[in-house]
């Protein structure tokens, strides 16, 4: 597998996914959502978008991540709407995600 790194010429992180390629069809998606989601997290928790692979797989990284159960039950029901392929159990991710300051989203 290969890793590329790339400089991505953007004024603002959350548009990233505006000028990478993604995956696109009925489980995915539309580009233009994810760079809302991107912005949404952006603007409320300060996540980046870290990478985005080939295979339909996009990770966030926080520098200060959530660490109440509440604000992490909050976050893992709203990645469950962008991304109900990553979640088994809301109350797991949200146990995942509580101190994480990596987010991972993958749609299959």
């Amino acid at each position: 597998a290969w890793t590329h790194i790339a400089l991505v010429p953007v004024k603002h992180p959350w548009e990233v996914p505006a000028f990478l390629p993604f995956f696109t069809g009925e489980s995915y998606p539309a580009q233009a959502e994810l760079v809302s989601v991107a912005k949404y997290y952006y603007e409320t928790y300060g996540a980046f978008v870290f990478g985005m692979t080939s295979d339909a797989e996009v990770e966030f990284w926080v520098s200060e991540p959530v660490r109440s159960k509440q604000a992490a039950l909050e976050l893992a029901n709203h990645l469950f709407a962008v991304c109900p392929d990553e979640v088994d159990s809301i109350q797991a991710r949200a146990a995942d995600l509580q101190g994480a300051t990596f987010w991972r989203c993958w749609w299959d």
